[in-house]
């Protein structure tokens, strides 16, 4: 089931906006000359007068270093503002809320995080291939040409991970409660006390799911 469109709340926007204006230490007016929007605008967007386009919501995001769906009330928390292991707690639980991502436990009941997404796990594993490749190039007499073309294939591959990802749409697992949803995140402020509560007191790993084995003989 898809997503139902949610219209932005302006005052969540404008709230949200502000606070991460402010945590960046820009004022209203260096902000818009470096966006090239009107001042005057700056202050309709942040006293909900206003919201800004879609192009101009993506600059703003960019800017501030977040994501439109965190200034648009669609998410409780920036994951720029993750510093704490609750912030950890509240962020993975709340993605184990959409399909495909799944907590569980491992066979010596260690939480393991997940994820059904072919395309999400080939892009986590290269993400682990070119951490421990910039790890071995700093241990080791191997020429540095031949980490560069690994490092430049690798990339590559991220590239074309990130675009397929970007074309994937996520879903609640209820699809027809996502209003009500969001609507609850939003009134809950970005706190999740039963989470903060229920954290469990171990280590989270991520797990990529394995793929089913091929029959004999099939192709």
């Amino acid at each position: 089931m898809y997503n139902k469109p949610v219209k932005i709340d302006s005052s969540i926007l404008a709230s949200r906006l502000k606070n991460c204006r402010e945590e960046r230490n820009v004022t209203k007016a260096e902000m818009a000359h470096d966006l090239n929007i009107a001042p005057s605008s700056m202050t309709y967007y942040e006293s909900g007068q206003a919201i800004p386009s879609i192009d101009k919501l993506y600059a703003i995001a960019d800017y501030l270093n977040t994501s439109i769906d965190y200034l648009a009330g669609r998410m409780d928390k920036s994951v720029e503002s993750v510093r704490s292991e609750k912030d950890v707690a509240e962020f993975i639980t709340r993605l184990t809320d959409y399909e495909g991502i799944n907590l569980l436990c491992d066979e010596e009941g260690t939480p393991v995080l997940s994820f059904e997404s072919e395309v999400l796990n080939d892009f986590l594993k290269n993400r682990i291939e070119i951490e421990d490749l910039k790890k071995e190039a700093g241990n080791t007499d191997i020429p540095e040409k031949f980490f560069n073309e690994m490092f430049k294939s690798k990339n590559k591959n991220e590239t074309y991970y990130l675009r397929d990802m970007a074309e994937r749409q996520l879903t609640l697992k209820d699809g027809s409660n996502n209003a009500t949803i969001r609507r609850k995140r939003r009134l809950a402020g970005g706190e999740l006390a039963d989470a903060a509560q229920t954290a469990p007191n171990c280590a989270i790993r991520i797990k990529p799911k394995k793929a089913k084995e091929k029959d004999d003989g099939q192709t």
